[in-house]
């Protein structure tokens, strides 16, 4: 697809979504602050259909305040949530006392249960109603899932909260170089040589992320789409893998969410349920683990 092409097709979304925010000083302050980057634009360049758009801002403070209001949107009641920002003092003293992990650079919804809101099939391009669902309401940009570090709504659209920043500070945190094309109300369209060479070959780089487990996982999805990955990329992302704790629940919940917002989103729900009911404590063991992973994925 040609670039004015991709660039017209962001732009168009990226108004609408934002013109559908009720509050106007909110409205102008996402808009100011957008980041689309990530799988959209890749399939834009492959021509193929865009699964959702992902949305990320420069502003903590702003992504915080798009949280709290999509959070609202969804229903709930101000005691029956929490969002948390990594750069608040008390916001970090709330996510101790949780038992959350609150990096300075992301916005985090805390809901107390499965800690989650909505079916993580939909945000995860799941379910074979996810079209239907996206299609609801011309215009209408309402939450259907909700996840501690992203919100996801109808017309395709997923906010994601878990990391705030620049471009290439965002980037810092991603795995595959083929994901690092983004777009910006003020740059337009910014396309990596880099990252076009991988699309165009269909390979699979890995430039090195905080949750090597996530990108391991992740290149499944990929592979199914036709894409190729040499066996030196997964040594690196075992390397990587080989520094964390996996037994650690706190480690293990940051490695699976990784940058996929919901895609073990049931896994950690049976998981937490499992230490709240006294079946572990602490440290976990490896025979719970593949207890609990048996139960969920069979």
């Amino acid at each position: 697809m040609k670039t004015k092409t991709i660039e017209k097709i962001i732009a168009g979304t990226m108004r609408r979504f934002t013109n559908s925010i009720e509050d106007e000083a909110l409205r102008a302050d996402v808009y100011k602050c957008l980041i689309v980057t990530g799988g959209c634009i890749t399939s834009l360049v492959q021509g193929g259909p865009v699964n959702d758009y992902d949305v990320y801002l420069t502003n903590i403070d702003v992504t915080k305040r798009l949280a709290q209001y999509y959070v609202k949107r969804f229903g709930l009641k101000a005691d029956e949530y929490q969002v948390l920002s990594g750069a608040d003092e008390d916001d970090q003293q709330a996510a101790n006392a949780l038992d959350i992990s609150l990096f300075k650079d992301q916005v985090k919804v805390y809901i107390p249960g499965n800690g989650v809101l909505g079916d993580p099939a939909v945000a995860d391009g799941e379910d074979p109603a996810l079209e239907l669902i996206a299609g609801i309401g011309e215009g209408t940009y309402s939450p259907v899932f909700i996840s501690p570090n992203a919100i996801t709504l109808t017309q395709k659209v997923q906010i994601v909260t878990r990391f705030v920043g620049t471009a290439s500070e965002i980037h810092k945190n991603f795995d595959f170089v083929h994901a690092f094309n983004y777009w910006t109300p003020h740059e337009g369209l910014e396309l990596n040589l880099e990252s076009l060479t991988a699309i165009i070959g269909k390979e699979l780089i890995y430039r090195g992320s905080r949750y090597p487990l996530a990108s391991i996982i992740r290149t499944r999805k990929f592979i199914k789409r036709g894409w190729t990955i040499n066996a030196g990329q997964y040594l690196k992302m075992c390397v990587q893998l080989n520094s964390m704790d996996l037994l650690d629940p706190q480690v293990l919940e940051e490695q699976l969410v990784g940058v996929d917002s919901a895609y073990f989103a049931w896994f950690l729900t049976e998981l937490n349920n499992a230490i709240e009911d006294g079946d572990a404590t602490g440290r976990l063991d490896e025979t719970f683990m593949i207890r609990v992973v048996e139960k969920v994925f069979g």
